[in-house]
């Protein structure tokens, strides 16, 4: 519980644990951060989630309608 509330979230090392994370750790620090109104949309909501650069390259308007198809879709 104290590493939830208080630790920073590390990741894998890549040399050592040969496991290699996104370059978007920015996002994913951001909506993590301990204090709630420090989080990517506390502010705005999710309109300021999806200003960050991340999601730069995804519509929108298409994801709203149900149009996009995804670029990999797990066999269930």
């Amino acid at each position: 519980f104290f590493l939830i509330q208080e630790a920073n979230v590390t990741f894998p090392d890549p040399d050592k644990h040969k496991i290699y994370v996104s370059q978007n750790l920015d996002l994913i620090n951001k909506l993590l951060a301990k204090k709630k109104d420090n989080r990517l949309g506390a502010q705005n909501g999710i309109e300021e989630i999806l200003l960050h650069p991340f999601f730069a390259d995804l519509d929108i308007e298409l994801l709203k309608q149900k149009k996009l198809k995804p670029k990999y879709m797990p066999d269930i």
